[in-house]
């Protein structure tokens, strides 16, 4: 793990790897796991482990509160609870993007408040999210499930969302905002592509 030091404070964090491990961790304003206040978190793997990360204003897992991204994280064979009430469940901070996130073969539930399930924290977009062969459950109550933050750039939108192993795929996406209807219709059609809207307390399954 490469961590940079500044004015007495601790700055951006990347390779970062856990291996056949059970990990808790939290924070208020940086990430669970990943970057401090203000600073991104990138470069994360979790490989065959048990993690459960919560923060307030940072990620759960990926960058810290008030502008840190999340980027190039990375989950293979794991079981993973991530939260946050600000940030990105998985992905930015509060005001922080999310890209660039891959998970593999395992299940995850991934929740914000303002923030997007995955993705972007609250003020801010995402992109490139992947899912392969995995059950994963994201919410948000004003952001996207998968996507955007509340009040994003590209709100409640992500871009480059793909899933791949179909039969094994279990993709869901809770979000309480009213939208317009032909969009769900369209990202329903799709199978593919979500920005993670729909209508309230309606739980949508991809498949």
């Amino acid at each position: 793990m490469q961590e940079s030091w500044s004015r007495n404070r601790w700055f951006s964090c990347s390779n970062i790897i856990i291996d056949s491990c059970s990990v808790i961790a939290s924070s208020k304003y940086g990430a669970g796991i990943g970057g401090s206040k203000q600073h991104a978190g990138s470069d994360i793997t979790i490989n065959s482990s048990s993690v459960t990360a919560s923060s307030t204003d940072g990620a759960g897992i990926g960058g810290g509160g008030y502008g840190g991204s999340g980027s190039d994280i990375t989950i293979n064979s794991s079981s993973v609870t991530a939260s946050s009430t600000d940030g990105a469940g998985i992905g930015g901070g509060l005001y922080g993007a999310g890209s660039d996130i891959i998970i593999n073969s395992s299940s995850v539930t991934a929740s914000s408040t303002n923030g997007a399930g995955i993705g972007g924290g609250e003020g801010n977009s995402c992109e490139n999210i992947t899912i392969n062969s995995s059950s994963v459950t994201a919410s948000s109550k004003y952001g996207a499930g998968i996507g955007g933050g509340k009040r994003g750039a590209g709100a409640y939108k992500g871009q480059s969302v793909i899933l791949t192993g179909r039969q094994q795929n279990s993709l869901r996406l809770f979000c309480f905002l009213p939208v317009n209807l032909s969009f769900v219709v369209a990202a329903l059609l799709s199978r593919c592509r979500c920005g993670g809207a729909c209508p309230p307390t309606r739980q949508y399954f991809l498949f």
